[in-house]
């Protein structure tokens, strides 16, 4: 008996040990099944409808992530942060959530359609815009943030895997027909209350649902706290949407569809990036309010280690460019790749800029983290709208690359002033030189892609491994929750 016990409570233990890399498989997992469920709904999409057809669904999914930033305001996050500082206040704080989002939905579908009349003209039906803005009610009952806070990964993963998923099955059932492109935004509001049904139950059995008063007074006081980081949402959203939106009223619907499938993988990719410091945000605001030493050591391993990870995905996808493009949305968009391997370049960025952007969201310097995106904004605004009058989506994969660059270099600057624990570049030499001279040789050899991004990913994955420095970050990262299990 003592024996069963002592191998049950060191298997415990080593469960504890490594609870960030258990943590952070499971959402990997789930981001895994949801960004490829995404990938084949629009791949089907692309092959189903005419080019300009597509052009214009891209066009609503840019105006819906826009609204869908607003919609949230940076709730989530605030209400992970107080989730994890005061447990407590559970029913409390999912009150003011939820009202907060309601209050947020009710203004955000008028402003969209105000938004993409100004902006992109008549590239999308109003009616696909219209139920794209109906989906974002779906939101307000999204307890991804909740199940996320109280580490319960297993169900924050599942409903955006479920809610994709769904949009999948239901894009193919519904395949245009006499509606068009408006089965497209049926799908997508169906999708979005499937996943916030799915929510709602999980909450009521897991946790309990509480009152169902809503708090409006203490709604408005948390848009207020989170007023910086849901402007710099925003402006990041906007920054992610605006490239495909100025392509769309300058070039045509057929250009705004091309950088539109390459922003489609790219931010996909990306969002592994958001993952990866999402599972570790909790834990960033802890150290920051209570361990200073134990902060400054987190944030150097989970920089050394995105500086590894960051190279190594970034130069397989550039060196791989066309045979992506052209197995995900067909041969007629391989030459996209161009497009793409630039838009490479921006995930790198955006994997480079993450410790210092969710460092200062966990230390609350809200202000700041809002002028970092706004600054990438206006810059990416600017750069694709010159680059999108002279080479069309070329120009605006290019203006969205240049903003996330503005973004990495500001809010390294803003981590330098104000964090306790400033970001150093120094991580990112050897990683950058030697990712850069893999992607030059293996061009200049003319293999095939499929060979190249096998070689390259074999060779930098290889040199990560062999970097001591890498390998105690690595160890470091994953016995960081251990303390918290």
């Amino acid at each position: 008996m003592s024996t069963t016990t002592d191998i049950s409570q060191r298997a415990r233990a080593l469960f504890a040990s490594f609870k960030a890399v258990v943590d952070f498989a499971v959402l990997f997992l789930g981001q895994v099944v949801t960004k490829l469920a995404g990938i084949a709904a629009f791949a089907f999409l692309a092959r189903t409808l005419t080019a300009e057809e597509y052009g214009a669904v891209e066009t609503a999914v840019s105006m819906w992530m826009i609204g869908f930033a607003f919609v949230d305001f940076g709730t989530g996050a605030t209400g992970i942060r107080r989730l994890s500082q005061h447990p407590e206040s559970y029913a409390e704080i999912v009150r003011t959530v939820a009202s907060a989002r309601l209050m947020l939905a009710a203004i955000a579908v008028p402003l969209l359609l105000a938004l993409y009349v100004s902006l992109a003209g008549d590239a999308a039906p109003p009616g696909l815009l219209l139920l794209y803005g109906l989906s974002l009610f779906g939101l307000v009952l999204n307890q991804e943030w909740l199940f996320q806070a109280k580490e319960r990964m297993d169900i924050a993963a599942f409903g955006p895997s479920l809610r994709m998923g769904a949009f999948l099955v239901l894009v193919i059932l519904f395949a245009p027909g006499e509606s068009g492109v408006l089965s497209v935004g049926y799908a997508e509001a169906l999708a979005a209350a499937i996943m916030a049904l799915f929510f709602l139950a999980s909450q009521a059995m897991t946790f309990g649902l509480g009152s169902a008063r809503l708090d409006f007074r203490g709604g408005l006081h948390m848009i207020r706290s989170a007023s910086g980081l849901g402007l710099a949402k925003i402006a990041n959203a906007f920054a992610s949407s605006v490239p495909v939106l100025i392509v769309a009223a300058i070039a045509g619907a057929t250009e705004a569809g091309d950088i539109g499938a390459a922003l489609r993988i790219a931010i996909s990719i990306i969002t592994f990036s958001w993952l990866y410091y999402l599972n570790l945000y909790p834990l960033f605001a802890r150290h920051a309010a209570s361990d200073r030493e134990g902060f400054v050591a987190l944030v150097e391993a989970s920089q050394r280690f995105a500086s590894w990870t960051g190279v190594v995905a970034c130069a397989v996808l550039f060196v791989g460019s066309k045979l992506i493009m052209s197995v995900v949305f067909g041969a007629d968009y391989a030459d996209v790749s161009l497009e793409f391997e630039v838009l490479v370049v921006a995930i790198f960025f955006t994997f480079a800029s993450g410790t210092a952007r969710w460092t200062l969201i966990a230390q609350e310097r809200n202000r700041a983290i809002f002028r970092v995106q706004l600054w990438g904004a206006v810059v990416t605004a600017i750069v694709a709208l010159g680059g999108a009058i002279t080479h069309g989506a070329l120009g605006g994969a290019v203006g969205y690359t240049v903003g996330v660059a503005a973004v990495w270099s500001v809010a390294h600057l803003a981590s330098q002033r104000e964090s306790l624990a400033p970001t150093s570049l120094r991580h990112f030499f050897l990683p950058t030189a030697l990712g850069v001279a893999v992607c030059a040789g293996v061009r200049i050899s003319g293999l095939a892609d499929l060979p190249a991004m096998i070689l390259t990913g074999a060779i930098l994955g290889a040199a990560a491994l062999a970097d001591p420095r890498m390998r105690r970050a690595m160890f470091h990262l994953a016995a960081s929750k251990s303390g918290d299990a």
